[in-house]
């Protein structure tokens, strides 16, 4: 069943010239969900991590649970191959919003870490932060990679001990 604008506007309590007022079409409603979620998502993921007062389980917990977490919401977003290219470059514009929020989380997170000498590689806070998302980022896609694309069942437990390895490398 596809979706219509009415629809999305009777759920909303809105007129589908209100919708318009905020959205061209339905796509950028659908962007502007994976948006809201990803920040709820990032947010409370830094909450939790934030409850560990060793900052360095902290970052391990917070780089290894992004992955976990990634699994657990695969699952909600299927689309056909032409939307997915339709919409590209507005997850692209998602997706470097949480790349730089959380590049930026994780370089203080490493300023601390190197403030109480907890770090092994001395590199400066950013680039290491940097290298570090992108490792965590590269472990989820290789999990789903494995699958063939199939969302289903993907184990994350070998991106999970990897990331946990490599943290640990980084860290005393």
């Amino acid at each position: 069943m596809k979706t219509t604008l009415d629809d999305i506007g009777r759920r909303a309590g809105l007129n589908k010239a209100s919708l318009y007022y905020y959205f061209k079409n339905k796509e950028e409603i659908f962007v502007a969900v994976v948006r809201a979620e990803t920040r709820a998502f990032i947010n409370d993921l830094q909450a939790k991590a934030a409850a560990f007062p060793d900052i360095r389980r902290h970052i391990r917990f917070y780089l290894t649970e992004r992955i976990r977490r990634y699994g657990e919401v695969l699952h909600l977003t299927r689309l056909s191959v032409d939307i997915f290219h339709k919409l590209a470059p507005l997850f692209d514009e998602v997706y470097q919003e949480t790349r730089t929020g959380e590049i930026a989380y994780l370089t203080g997170l490493l300023r601390n870490a190197a403030q109480y000498n907890a770090i092994l590689i001395n590199e400066p806070s950013a680039i290491l932060a940097e290298r570090l998302f992108h490792l965590s980022d590269a472990l989820k896609h290789n999990a789903v990679r494995g699958t063939g694309g199939i969302h289903t069942q993907i184990d994350f437990t070998p991106a999970l001990d990897e990331m946990e390895f490599w943290t640990k490398m980084v860290l005393r």
